[in-house]
């Protein structure tokens, strides 16, 4: 379903209602983007894991809200996981931020919207999406069973700073650090603290000479971390990314 940004109020309280109903096999994106016409909308894509009359039944109240465009279909999942990859063909410089909500209220969204487009004249590929997965299976794993440990039931937010030039690039980072600050602004101070899911760390890995950042996403996971790196890489090997220091 895309809309025009003016639908942000209603999306946003229209995504709010289904989320009370959410079934575990139900994933829900809201996304904010330039259109081909280099237009700006508000894209809201479901996907359930169910046949689809059942799929397309539980996102049918998004067609009451005046979409512009609505498409649909069965897909077999191996081809969901691809439906993104034709960014990664996007030429020029990316850098991608990560953010974390407890609150989802349409004046900030509004306000995300209104920073990301500030971007767009720099960066005309760029994005943010909110990621609504259902929490249930997420937390059938204990927090002390996976290295990632800010798995608590926060929502994800995945910002994207994508096709800017080189001129752009001394500024890209805190622009992208600004963007989550903007985001998660009315949630709590817990989310506003988190860093966002680690894959989504473009903005603070570059900052890992120290394990600081590394820390703060794995927590209390981090000493058992690094024993493991200290029995299979005590020389430091890999060292990129979010990089464990051995234990001493």
């Amino acid at each position: 379903y895309t809309f025009l940004p003016e639908k942000i109020p209603e999306v946003v309280e229209e995504v709010n209602k289904w989320l009370k109903v959410q079934k575990v096999h139900e994933t829900l994106f809201v996304t904010i983007s330039l259109g081909p016409d280099l237009k700006p909308y508000v894209i809201v894509s479901g996907l359930s894991n169910a046949p689809q009359e059942e799929g397309e039944a539980a996102f049918n109240s998004f067609a009451a809200l005046g979409p512009v465009q609505t498409t649909g279909g069965q897909i077999p999942w191996t081809q969901a996981c691809h439906l993104l990859d034709a960014g990664n063909a996007i030429p020029n410089n990316k850098i991608i931020g990560g953010a974390h909500i407890d609150k989802f209220d349409a004046p900030q969204v509004q306000k995300t919207y209104e920073t990301w487009q500030e971007w767009t004249n720099h960066a005309p590929y760029s994005g943010v999406m909110y990621e609504f997965y259902h929490y249930g299976k997420v937390a059938k794993v204990p927090i002390e069973n996976a290295a990632f440990a800010q798995r608590h039931e926060l929502k994800t937010v995945f910002c994207a700073c994508v096709g800017f030039t080189d001129d752009f690039l001394p500024h890209a980072r805190d622009a992208m650090i600004n963007l989550k600050k903007v985001v998660s602004g009315s949630s709590s101070t817990f989310a506003q603290e988190s860093l966002g899911y680690v894959n989504y760390g473009d903005a603070y890995c570059t900052l890992n000479e120290t394990d600081e950042y590394a820390r703060h996403f794995f927590k209390s996971n981090y000493p058992r971390l690094q024993e493991i790196k200290k029995k299979y890489d005590p020389e430091g090997v890999f060292n990129r990314w979010f990089a464990i220091k051995p234990a001493p």
